[in-house]
């Protein structure tokens, strides 16, 4: 779900809540409306997300990563070579779908 700034800044915080034993409160409303912006000085510091918005926005970053590399691999090809679908390279390796389905997911670096 995106957000415009403007949405942000009412869902502020002031450090000081945190200093005045409010941290409880706070990740409370964190939790329902998802991101926060942290005040310090009358000046934005930071900016707080819930644990579910900080992994969908993570999982959305590595697929804008993985996209970038395909595209990059796609421009670079040699327009000679043999490409495969997945079901034929699939094949070639003696792999079925259900193993795929099944296999645990690892964190590719």
């Amino acid at each position: 779900m995106r957000r415009r700034g403007s949405a942000i800044v009412k869902n502020s915080v002031s450090i000081s809540d945190f200093n005045r034993g409010k941290a409880g409160k706070i990740f409370d409303e964190l939790n329902k409306k998802g991101t926060m912006l942290v005040i310090k000085n009358s000046q934005p510091e930071g900016v707080l997300l819930s644990l579910k918005e900080y992994v969908d926005f993570m999982d959305e970053l590595e697929d804008l990563r993985i996209t970038v590399i395909a595209a990059e691999r796609l421009m670079n090809k040699d327009p000679n070579a043999k490409t495969y679908t997945s079901e034929e390279m699939m094949q070639k390796l003696g792999i079925t779908q259900e193993d795929v389905d099944n296999a645990e997911e690892d964190e590719i670096e």
